[in-house]
């Protein structure tokens, strides 16, 4: 069973779900409904042990093109407030990332990125994952990491948290989120 995380703080009110992504037209004076870059704590509202706790989730707009976020669990760029795929070529980049909870399919589409916090929704390759091990961006599909080391494409502030042999047709993945980031370099590690 996937997390169900629920919007605890700062907002108050009717709990909302950060799958849950909006259309707006702010030229047309529909803005979204919160504040792009509000980061809020949110919990998981699963019972027993499958409950993955609280996570921090910040909202972002989404991006248009081949950049654009198509499903949930996608890894994202967030370069300002709006959330880019995250890709190969940006590797040498130093822009936050995190996890989209909803599809970001446009410029006028937003929506919550998760960047603290377990996360049992993330894509990854569909190979086993081993508890510790560096994550890194796959060059050939992008929003997915992978553990095979990858020069320069580390994803720092992403481990899973325990091994697990990924037999998952949706190619989900735990992992436990600190602010992840890349490191800025074309090649490192």
């Amino acid at each position: 069973m996937a997390a169900n995380f629920i919007v605890a703080d700062p907002i108050i009110g009717v709990p909302v779900p950060v799958s849950q992504t909006y259309t707006f037209n702010a030229t047309a004076g529909s803005p979204p409904p919160f504040p792009l870059g509000l980061q809020v704590q949110a919990v998981d509202n699963q019972s027993g042990s499958s409950n993955l706790g609280a996570g921090r989730f910040q909202f972002c707009q989404g991006y248009s093109t081949a950049s654009a976020v198509s499903s949930a669990g996608q890894w994202v760029q967030v370069r300002g407030n709006t959330a880019w795929l995250l890709l190969h070529a940006q590797s040498s980049s130093r822009f936050p990332v995190g996890v989209a909870a909803g599809p970001l399919s446009n410029t006028n589409v937003c929506g919550w990125v998760q960047v603290q916090g377990m996360a049992d929704y993330v894509r990854g390759n569909g190979v086993d994952l081993a508890a510790g091990n560096p994550l890194y961006i796959i060059a050939a599909t992008a929003g997915v990491l992978q553990t095979v080391a990858s020069a320069g494409a580390q994803v720092f502030g992403a481990a899973a948290p325990n091994s697990a042999a990924l037999a998952l047709s949706n190619g989900s993945w735990t992992v436990q989120l600190n602010y992840p980031g890349l490191i800025g370099l074309s090649a490192l590690i």
